[in-house]
């Protein structure tokens, strides 16, 4: 009996030696996705998508994936991080404080967090920023070129650093047609404080499309799903944001603000498990680095604003337009 004991620990050892030896060559990476998580058509599917193709083409690779709706969520995961984590990446800027800690307590995990800055914080730690207001300014373009009443709308998820390249980027753009066109072109501004409440995007949208605006450029998350429906009910255009989101309404989506967060993930895998990493600091990507575009263009939308479109997206790769991505910069733009 004693040595059926004796024989059943050592199988059991051997057993325990053997799937250790085997997961210990695993590289292993979590995500940690922003409020909605998945299935929110926009911000974080493009980075769970890339995720998918990552696992897929690097070897010996497991992820898994939490969400974050909360500050407290991001304390949580990260005090019960595995230690044999070789990556977390972390999405969204509610992220931005938890993650420093995070990553000065666990240096031997590497650290990125889209959608936030750091400058020389710890070695481990890297911010990934998407110079959205190159992107939101084209969009500003072919919404003042289009629009019928002179009066077009932005509807921000929350008032917030993040989110204020999208607004001024997309007014500057607006105000350039304007100035083509000569012609006044108003713009509302409303923040829903939610990236969550699809309820209150459309809620608030059906009004502006009531008072009179035929154009909403939304960069809400989900509750930006809400102008969209509220597009489609009221027969009025919309641009989306992060996805081309014109599979949602085909023929309201006049284009989508783009960021390329699926190559970042992809990219940022592959880096970290080649052993290379990023500078412990902020990376940004725009129009010249690929990092953020418009979506294919609506037909409906005049071919020569296409084109002019287009050739404005190359005036701003060459440095000659430089949109605003925040207040200060949008009122120096104007004096310009």
């Amino acid at each position: 009996m004693i040595k059926k004991k004796i024989l059943l620990i050592l199988f059991v050892t051997a057993m325990i030696t053997m799937f250790s030896s085997c997961n210990k060559d695993m590289f292993s990476v979590k995500l940690i996705t922003d409020q909605v998580g998945e299935g929110d058509d926009s911000f974080n599917q493009p980075a769970i998508e890339g995720l998918y193709i990552a696992e897929e083409t690097i070897e010996k690779m497991e992820y898994s994936i939490e969400n974050a709706a909360d500050i407290d969520d991001y304390k949580n995961i990260f005090a019960n991080l595995n230690p044999r984590t070789d990556l977390v990446i972390c999405l969204g800027y509610n992220a931005s404080s938890e993650i420093i800690t995070a990553a000065s307590e666990n240096s031997n995990i590497d650290f990125i967090a889209i959608d936030c800055e750091f400058h020389d914080v710890t070695e481990n730690l890297t911010g990934i920023q998407f110079k959205v207001e190159e992107s939101s300014f084209l969009a500003g373009y072919i919404a003042g070129m289009t629009t019928e009443t002179n009066k077009i709308a932005f509807v921000g998820g929350k008032d917030a650093s993040p989110i204020w390249p999208f607004e001024y980027g997309y007014k500057a753009g607006v105000d350039y047609a304007a100035e083509q066109l000569d012609k006044q072109i108003d713009v509302s501004v409303i923040y829903l404080d939610s990236f969550t409440d699809y309820n209150l995007g459309k809620e608030y949208s059906l009004k502006l499309y009531e008072e009179g605006n035929d154009i909403i450029f939304q960069a809400a998350g989900s509750a930006g799903t809400g102008v969209i429906e509220a597009a489609k009910e009221t027969n009025k255009f919309v641009i989306g944001v992060d996805i081309d989101q014109s599979y949602l309404a085909p023929d309201n989506v006049l284009t989508s603000v783009l960021k390329d967060i699926k190559s970042s993930v992809i990219e940022a895998v592959y880096e970290s498990s080649k052993g290379k990493g990023y500078p412990d600091s902020t990376i940004y990507f725009g129009l010249k680095e690929g990092g953020v575009d418009i979506a294919a263009i609506n037909p409906l939308v005049d071919s020569d604003v296409i084109s002019r479109t287009y050739e404005l997206k190359d005036l701003i790769i060459n440095g000659i337009i430089d949109p605003p991505a925040n207040e200060k910069e949008y009122k120096d733009y104007m004096i310009k």
